[in-house]
């Protein structure tokens, strides 16, 4: 099912919308900041902790436009990925990268301008010895993931949408972006503050 409706979405309109379930939680932080809001199914995978070997097989079959999600144990003194996964991404049309892990290769992740969500930076490397396990239930920070739940990322954060939650926030979503759009309008034009969010 398309996904065309969450074109320039926020993360922080998503979780609204999705009543207020799904954050990632303030762990997994934006690694390349002042990009776009980014959508995408989720494809996971879960690997060895300082393992990369499953990230790159999911790389290998996850479908153009997913992003990729990999439970990778959660230490954010573990690399997860640097600039060779991105640029391995890019070339295979994956829309983000999601990991409990940290990156490296900053600078260059940032010329890149990926998508990549994580909990920090370090320096150091990572083996590829041990298979992952692709297309499982995961835990990413605060939030459960599967292939095929949807997943807003911004500089804000990560939030998840669940298979059993889609259908209502698909319809959720048009109302919680009208109500941001009006709350806007009479900000600007003037209104008090404390009228226009009904604290008076």
């Amino acid at each position: 099912m398309s996904l065309d409706f969450l074109s320039g979405v926020s993360a922080a309109s998503a979780y609204e919308a999705n009543a207020k379930r799904g954050a990632a939680g303030p762990g997994i932080r934006a690694m390349v900041e002042n990009l776009e809001p980014v959508c995408g199914r989720a494809y996971t995978v879960r690997c060895w902790p300082g393992d990369a070997k499953g990230l790159w097989q999911a790389l290998a079959v996850a479908p153009t436009g997913s992003i990729v999600v990999a439970d990778m144990g959660g230490a954010a003194e573990i690399t997860a990925l640097g600039s060779g996964t991105a640029k391995a991404a890019l070339a295979r049309g994956i829309a983000g990268l999601v990991v409990n892990a940290a990156v490296r290769d900053i600078r260059e992740l940032r010329r890149l301008k990926l998508p990549i969500f994580a909990m920090g930076i370090s320096v150091r490397g990572t083996h590829k010895c041990h298979d992952g396990q692709t297309e499982v239930a995961i835990s990413i920070g605060l939030a459960l993931c599967e292939t095929g739940n949807i997943v807003v990322a911004d500089d804000d954060g990560v939030v998840v949408v669940s298979a059993a939650e889609e259908a209502a926030f698909r319809q959720r979503l048009p109302g919680q972006l009208a109500k941001e759009a009006e709350i806007d309008r009479r900000l600007a034009e003037g209104e008090s503050p404390d009228s226009v969010l009904g604290l008076r």
